[in-house]
């Protein structure tokens, strides 16, 4: 509702904050989920508490989500519940859904006989920026939050391009010292659209993370520029554009474009 991370607690900050969201940013529409069974009401224990817990369906004139509510007994009758904790976020943005699921595309835009470009090419194509004009949004890093946003970007159809000054993608971590490790465990560092598999260790080699990189720019068809550094930039405010020099390292030698 706030278009922002935002913890608020007690009755009257909750009752002054949902006051002051505006109309088309409040919940309109909210239920329960009907599978699987951990998303379904349940009593759990939390903190010490008996209370009922359930995941929800959320639904703005905006966007659409999910929460979490746990429920515990009103102290003052014993009759009613009321909400120990209340979790919502935003998962989409009507008429911006990403391209997944039933969404996703057929894959045969490239095999009727009126096709130029097979899905090699493509790809090429749209990595070279061959379309004549710049991409709408430039991330400076490879790693895994410029990575994070090109894939989210991508499935919003927002062109993008990520420059890197490493050789390859997941070089930021192949450089690091022999023996690391992430310090965060596997459930916490999973990648939009393509997470880990089962078999992961619970704590991640820097190489693997770095090959990791690697394997996810490819599957994802993101279009990553390595050797690439930001030269220089320039604002406009008339046409609120930037205008960005870049210098690429090919075969020891410095190449720029804008």
């Amino acid at each position: 509702m706030s278009w922002d991370f935002r913890t608020v607690h007690g009755y009257d900050q909750i009752t002054t904050y949902v006051e002051k969201v505006d109309t088309k940013d409040r919940i309109q529409d909210i239920g329960l989920f009907e599978s699987p069974a951990h998303k379904l009401p349940q009593i759990v224990e939390f903190h010490n508490l008996h209370v009922i817990q359930a995941f929800l369906r959320v639904e703005t004139q905006c966007g659409r989500g999910v929460g979490l509510v746990r429920l515990v007994p009103n102290p003052n009758d014993g009759d009613s519940w009321r909400a120990f904790t209340l979790f919502t976020t935003l998962e989409e943005l009507k008429g911006y859904e990403e391209s997944i699921h039933d969404r996703r595309p057929t894959g045969l835009d490239y095999v009727s006989n009126n096709a130029i470009l097979n899905w090699k090419d493509h790809i090429l194509a749209q990595r070279s920026m061959e379309s004549g004009h710049g991409p709408a949004v430039l991330i400076l890093g490879a790693g895994q939050g410029g990575l994070t946003m090109a894939a989210r970007l991508k499935q919003l159809h927002v062109e993008t391009l990520v420059i890197d000054p490493n050789r390859r993608v997941g070089d930021n971590w192949r450089k690091r010292y022999r023996q690391l490790v992430l310090h965060d465990s596997v459930w916490y560092d999973h990648m939009p659209y393509l997470p880990f598999p089962p078999s992961w260790p619970k704590f991640t080699p820097k190489d693997k993370l770095a090959d990791w990189f690697e394997y996810y720019v490819g599957i994802l068809e993101l279009n990553v520029w390595t050797s690439t550094a930001l030269d220089a930039s320039e604002w406009d405010d008339d046409s609120r554009r930037w205008t960005v020099t870049l210098k690429q390292e090919i075969d020891g030698s410095p190449k720029f474009s804008t």
